[in-house]
């Protein structure tokens, strides 16, 4: 394998970890610091189960911008891949932990 081999095997390994590590701490904020209700446990396992996915998006959105970013930069210095993905994994790290410890279950009065 070429040094630009493992520079891309380097690169996807690097974007993939960062993915998750958006995903759990999505996930891990709304059980530390989250909403919690006090009501029937469908809700707050519906409620969880949203934020997860909710994370996952964010996951998904962190790898698709960071794969535009990374062949934007493709014939740029290392480094700036690097100072790329902390900027882009900042962003959607930071959004996926506010929306999952702002979830709140809004509660109705209508009978399905």
């Amino acid at each position: 394998m070429t040094n630009s081999g493992w520079a891309l095997a380097i690169s996807v390994v690097r974007k993939l970890l960062l993915a998750r590590a958006v995903w759990l701490a999505g996930v891990e904020a709304h059980l530390r610091w989250g909403y919690e209700y006090h009501g029937r446990g469908k809700h707050q396992v519906s409620l969880l189960v949203t934020v997860a996915m909710v994370a996952v998006c964010c996951s998904a959105l962190f790898l698709l911008c960071g794969g535009i970013v990374a062949w934007a930069l493709r014939s740029k210095p290392a480094w700036r891949h690097w100072v790329a993905d902390t900027i882009l994994f900042s962003g959607w790290c930071g959004l996926a932990v506010w929306v999952a410890v702002t979830a709140r279950i809004v509660e109705s009065n209508i009978e399905s």
